[in-house]
């Protein structure tokens, strides 16, 4: 199996403020990535520009500098690459009232890139901040981009591994490669379902 995937996890909002375990959304309710399933117009296409937090060097979010997205481990061939594209991005939340992480969506045929871009603030009226501008390290077509409703995300069928429970999955890191051995059936099966998926699609 090679199959170009990436697990992100990211905070889940609710009742506009995002849930997640990071110090930055325990301390703020706030996230970069509150707007990964809203849409906009950049650079001439209607896009999805998502964000997840692949961490910091030592000083955290204040101090210290943004940590890479490792993208040769999705293909070996991105290694001196800045970008990876024809990657299918699945989007991970913990979701506090069923206990346990489930993907909330995904981008097909995104690219990822290794670290951040930057907009300036004020570009995309409505995102980002003053200091820090809006980043996004992921960005594909709307028309690929998908955000299940809650009566889906709460359905067993999309749960999102742990590795301390299955031996896969994430772990301290808010990136999952996938390539253990012993994941193989589950990412094969997790993928078939999002390429079969037709049902309710939130991305705005």
């Amino acid at each position: 199996m090679n199959l170009r995937v990436l697990f992100a996890n990211v905070s889940y909002s609710l009742n506009g403020q995002q849930q997640g375990l990071s110090r930055y959304v325990i301390e703020t309710g706030d996230a970069m990535e509150k707007n990964n399933f809203d849409s906009v117009v950049y650079n001439g296409n209607i896009v999805c520009l998502g964000f997840f937090e692949a961490g910091f060097t030592k000083g955290g979010y204040e101090h210290g500098q943004q940590r890479q997205v490792h993208i040769e481990k999705i293909d070996s061939s991105f290694r001196n690459l800045k970008s990876a594209p024809g990657v299918t991005v699945i989007w991970c939340a913990l979701i506090p009232s069923i206990g346990r992480s489930s993907v909330i969506g995904w981008y097909k045929n995104a690219e990822v890139f290794r670290l951040p871009n930057k907009i300036p603030y004020g570009e995309i009226p409505g995102r980002g901040d003053l200091n820090a501008g809006y980043l996004y390290n992921v960005i594909s077509s709307k028309q690929n981009c998908v955000a299940l409703p809650y009566s889906e995300i709460i359905k067993s069928e999309w749960f999102a591994p742990r590795q301390k429970y299955y031996g896969f999955g994430f772990g301290q890191s808010n990136m999952w490669y996938a390539k253990e051995k012993k994941s193989e059936n589950y990412v094969e099966s997790i993928t078939n379902k999002i390429n079969n998926y037709s049902g309710e699609n939130l991305v705005r």
